[in-house]
């Protein structure tokens, strides 16, 4: 649910009053979860920005980062947008920069940051994979949801199955790495870095914070996280919260 816009409760109303079924989410504060519709663009809100679709695990991750009015936020990888845009509704007084590689990309956040009607945030097209000396220590939260092999939403996804392999999956935590180390220079002294994916694979997940904790002294780990789908209300999904010292 956009607060900038409307209440859980008055959306829950309207949606309602469409007969629409609506729950509360079992795991994040503000979100919703609805059936009995046909079409997403034709739910009431759904054009005037009163919410955007994002599963209930990425929510809950970015609301574990702790993310304060006036934070400066940095997210790599943020196409098609979910989780920077949460962060800049909870930045309100803050400043918000979200990263993607390609047009076709930044295009897709930009449109939803247009529907929401949210404007503390900088779209910019950049290479995660390269350092960007100009950012390093300068943001209060940074967040790496980087490219993985998607074992977590299989059950939406069927095709992944046919696609995957021990050499892709290899590659991945490769990218993902390198893509969590440049993301831990950009964090300030005192910050916290989220990374996150979509996946229930040890090696992109756990393995990866495991190995930055021992190459990055100055971070701490305060929270890890495995949702299972199926088991959890949500996708199958993983995420990190790391601290960098003072």
């Amino acid at each position: 649910v956009n607060t900038l816009k409307t209440s859980k409760e008055e959306l829950k109303k309207k949606l309602e009053e469409k007969y629409i079924s609506v729950q509360d989410g079992a795991i994040s504060t503000h979100c919703l979860h609805i059936s009995d519709y046909d079409f997403i663009r034709k739910v009431p809100g759904f054009r005037t920005g009163e919410f955007l679709v994002q599963d209930e695990s990425s929510a809950k991750a970015v609301e574990s980062l702790d993310i304060r009015e006036d934070s400066t936020v940095l997210e790599l990888c943020a196409a098609p947008g979910g989780k920077s845009l949460y962060a800049a509704e909870l930045a309100r007084k803050g400043h918000v920069t979200a990263r993607d590689l390609s047009v076709e990309k930044t295009d897709l956040i930009r449109e939803n940051a247009e529907r929401l009607g949210i404007t503390n945030i900088e779209i910019e097209e950049k290479d995660a994979t390269l350092l960007d000396e100009d950012a390093v220590d300068k943001y209060d939260r940074v967040i790496a949801d980087v490219p993985c092999s998607g074992l977590g939403v299989m059950g939406r996804k069927n095709d992944i199955k046919y696609h995957v392999t021990k050499e892709s999956m290899d590659e991945l935590k490769k990218l993902g790495y390198s893509i969590l180390c440049n993301a831990g220079q950009y964090v300030k002294a005192g910050g916290k870095l989220l990374y996150s994916t979509c996946t229930i694979n040890q090696k992109e997940n756990e393995e990866n914070v495991d190995a930055f904790l021992k190459e990055y002294p100055g971070f701490t780990l305060l929270e890890e996280k495995t949702f299972l789908q199926g088991l959890d209300p949500c996708d199958g999904f993983f995420y990190a919260i790391l601290q960098k010292k003072d």
